[in-house]
């Protein structure tokens, strides 16, 4: 199970940086979308984060639920990780997302 989490991340990653590539050849500043930014920092960045906290979860000995909210808590603290200092950094309207994102994983950390 593990082996494809990890080979499903993978192919995910590569899309990621794709698409992180296609974006770095436009040639007009700003003209990228926070969104599309969103989507590369999520596969790049949050999806590995959401791999490495549901195996932290996973070998601490975490119920189902416990997995499942620290996988979200990952997916959401890699893909800020990648808007505020990857792709996303000086784009307009990715601080907004990044607060969005913050209350999200806040939520999953709740208890």
């Amino acid at each position: 199970m593990v082996c494809l989490n990890l080979a499903i991340s993978v192919s995910r990653l590569v899309d990621g940086q794709f698409r992180e590539f296609i974006i770095s050849q436009s040639d007009e500043e700003g003209a990228v979308d926070a969104s599309s930014i969103e989507y590369v920092s999520r596969k790049k960045e949050g999806e590995l984060h959401a791999f490495a906290a549901a195996c932290g979860a996973i070998l601490g000995g975490g119920s189902e639920a416990e997995i499942e909210k620290l996988r979200s808590y990952g997916l959401y603290a890699g893909t800020i990780q990648g808007m505020l200092y990857g792709i996303g950094r000086n784009q307009k309207g990715v601080r907004e997302m990044v607060e969005n994102l913050r209350a999200l994983a806040l939520k999953e950390v709740e208890i």
